[in-house]
Parts: C-alpha cells; sequence; structure tokens
C-alpha cells in the first residue's frame, strides 16, 4: 500500500449496500446549499444521471485488465514510482498533510486501500498504454468487479469537481428561484425520457442503478426536477440581445486566426527556418521538409491560444512570422496566415457565446448560494 505517513481514518463508518459488498460511508458534504448537505453519493448519482460516468468505467476496465496481465506474468510495480504518482496526485489537490488527504478521501467515501489500489490501477494503463488493445481482448475483468471498483474511480477521478460544480449551479438555480420555480409536467416526462436513452435503462432497471449510488427513487426524481429547471433557464439566456451583449465584451477573444505553426528539435534549426519564411518568401511546408521540421495549420479563435501568445496574434497583421517560442521539448515558429472578425451568425461563435453567458450566470447563483467543502478547483468547462 502506499505509505501515507499516519493516515488517520477520521471515523469512517463502513456499511454493507443491497449488493453485499461493502461500501464506505461517510456523512461529511461534497457542498451546502440552504442548510441542505450534498455528498460524493449525490454528486456520483448526478454525473451518472448525466452520462458521465462511461470514462471512469473505461479507465476502470483498462486498469483492471493491465492488472491481471501483470499479476499473470509476474510485473511489479516500482515502490518509488508509486510513491511519486501518489504525492503528485496529492500536491495536484493541495493534499499536503496526511490528515487532509484523509478527510478528502472521507468526503468522497473511499478508503485508503480504495485509493492505493486505484493509483496502482492508473499506473498499470500507463506502463502497457501501446499494448492496451490485445491485453484488452485477453483479459476481460468481470462485471461484477467493475461495479464494486466504480464507485472509488468514479470518486477519485479528475472529473468529480467538475461533476460536482454541474450539480451545485443546478441547486443553486432552485434556491434562487425557489418561489417562482414552476416546472411543466410535459418537461419532467421529457427530461425522463432523455435519461432512460443516456443510461440505456427500462424503467423497471432504474432501481439497480440507484442501488448503486445509494440513491432512491425520491433523489432522481429531484434530479429530474433540477434538470428541466435548468434546461429551462438555460434555454432564457439564449436571446439575441444577450448573445450581442456577450458579443461585444468578447469579441477580440473571438477573433479567427488562420496560423500555420512549425516545430524544430532545436532553436539555432527554428531560427533559420524563420528567417527562409520572413526573409526569403520560402513556404513553411518547403522549409520543414529541408530542415526536419513538423507542419501543422489550424484555425482557431484567439482565446484557445497560449495567454502569453494571444498579445502578440492579436496585434500581429498577415503574413508575420514570430521568432522561435520554446515549448516543452521543441521549438515553434508561427506564422498568421489571416485573421477574421468574429460573425454572431457563425454556429461555433454562438456556441462559445452562449457558454459564456451559461457560465457567468449560473457561477454567480453558485457563489452566492453554495458553501464548499471540498473546494471549488473545475470553474472553466460548462454543463
Amino acid at each position: 500500500m502506499i505509505a501515507m505517513e499516519s493516515m488517520v481514518h477520521g471515523g469512517i463508518e463502513r456499511l454493507h449496500n443491497g449488493a453485499g459488498r461493502e461500501a464506505v460511508m461517510s456523512p461529511q458534504a461534497v457542498f451546502r446549499c440552504q442548510g441542505r448537505d450534498y455528498a460524493a453519493r449525490h454528486v456520483l448519482a448526478s454525473a451518472s444521471f448525466h452520462g458521465e460516468m462511461a470514462g471512469a468505467r473505461e479507465a476502470l476496465r483498462n486498469g483492471l485488465a493491465c492488472a491481471g496481465y501483470a499479476g499473470e506474468h509476474g510485473y511489479q510495480l516500482d515502490a518509488a514510482a508509486l510513491q511519486a504518482a501518489s504525492e503528485q496526485y496529492r500536491a495536484a489537490r493541495g493534499l499536503v498533510e496526511a490528515q487532509a488527504t484523509a478527510l478528502w478521501l472521507e468526503a468522497r467515501n473511499v478508503s485508503i486501500e480504495d485509493f492505493s489500489d486505484y493509483m496502482e490501477r492508473c499506473l498499470w494503463r500507463q506502463r502497457f498504454s501501446d499494448d492496451l488493445d490485445w491485453i484488452r481482448s485477453d483479459y476481460v475483468p468481470a462485471e461484477a468487479e467493475i461495479e464494486r471498483l466504480l464507485w472509488s474511480e468514479a470518486a477519485l477521478d479528475d472529473a468529480f469537481d467538475q461533476w460536482a460544480l454541474w450539480l451545485a449551479r443546478r441547486v443553486a438555480l432552485t434556491a434562487e428561484c425557489s418561489k417562482n420555480a414552476f416546472i411543466q409536467e410535459e418537461a419532467k416526462e421529457e427530461e425522463s425520457a432523455r435519461f432512460l436513452v443516456r443510461a440505456g435503462l427500462t424503467p423497471e432497471g432504474v432501481a439497480t442503478l440507484l442501488s448503486g449510488h445509494r440513491c432512491d427513487a425520491a433523489w432522481l426524481d429531484e434530479l429530474i426536477e433540477l434538470e428541466a429547471f435548468y434546461r429551462q433557464k438555460r434555454n432564457a439566456l439564449r436571446t439575441p440581445v444577450d448573445f450581442s451583449r456577450e458579443m461585444q465584451i468578447r469579441r477580440l477573444a473571438l477573433i479567427r486566426i488562420d496560423v500555420e505553426a512549425a516545430a524544430f528539435p532545436a532553436e539555432d534549426i527554428a531560427q533559420e527556418a524563420c528567417w527562409c519564411v520572413a526573409e526569403d518568401g520560402d513556404s513553411l511546408q518547403d522549409v520543414c521538409a529541408r530542415a526536419g521540421g513538423t507542419r501543422y495549420h489550424a484555425s482557431v479563435f484567439l482565446e484557445r491560444l497560449p495567454a502569453e501568445l494571444q498579445q502578440k496574434f492579436l496585434s500581429a497583421s498577415a503574413g508575420q512570422v514570430f521568432h522561435p517560442v520554446k515549448q516543452e521539448d521543441r521549438y515553434w515558429i508561427y506564422r498568421v496566415r489571416r485573421k477574421t472578425e468574429p460573425d454572431i451568425a457563425d454556429p461555433e461563435v454562438q456556441e462559445r457565446l452562449e457558454r459564456a453567458l451559461v457560465t457567468k450566470y449560473f457561477d454567480e447563483l453558485v457563489d452566492k448560494h453554495i458553501e464548499w467543502f471540498l473546494g471549488r478547483t473545475a470553474m472553466s468547462r460548462d454543463s
């Protein structure tokens, strides 16, 4: 097991769920709204409701297959590498102290042993990533094993904080509009139908899914109402007036840059290539062919570029070539082909405007109504 100094279990209560397997349960909340606590089981049930658990299930399946192959062929994980991976995982989440780690795990309803097993699966997946296709065909984990471990896999997934935010947005909206909230029965029925399609379930299969998430039918009904109301409010934000106002705010960020890029292994090679393109008028494609570079072409919004390059591209003129920029172990040169002002009729522009409107509106509600207990570390993506 991964050494975690003197990790403290801290009053974790072990219960047996309906399937007869041991599950770790904790009263600690992920967040609170209007005096009501929402725990990890609520977050994971919400993620499952939205069809977001497939990634965790796939990662678990791959990790178990690789671990099975490793065990059969006598492979061993290096203890130092396992410890380093654990420390990196904890550092990325600000879990420096052992006590903080124990409480963080407890809040997610997973044990220290679960965490150790999770890190081992991650390392086995990395080690055999090039052989994963045939390993998966030869080593097929039992579905019962996948179901037994899916909770801890999902709770430790990098997406957990984002799943918590998605739920918090919906809960905060209800808190904000509780006096004026009205959801038509037809809207709830449509949302229920969407859920069954996403989950690939019949109404009869819902009970089994709820049992796996330690939730009941009342919570599913609440999720359906939360989602129906969220969809209703989100659609109300998509007005031409709102889009036009957001366009004025985000016009520069939504300028589309048509750019050529080339990566070279050494700075002097990249600098020579830059001169050939800028001074001699050679094409970047020809220069790459001669100098062993790799050429790329992309059309991207200014906001998608690295922050340190955005001002350069914003002030650049068509045809301008940038001097080499080191990124990781390669040297890059960029050539601006053209810049295009954003068009509000462009579907991609509309999508980004909508995302900005939704994020701004709902995150303000989250700040107003949600008290976080596990931190709020994933605020940039929308759902």
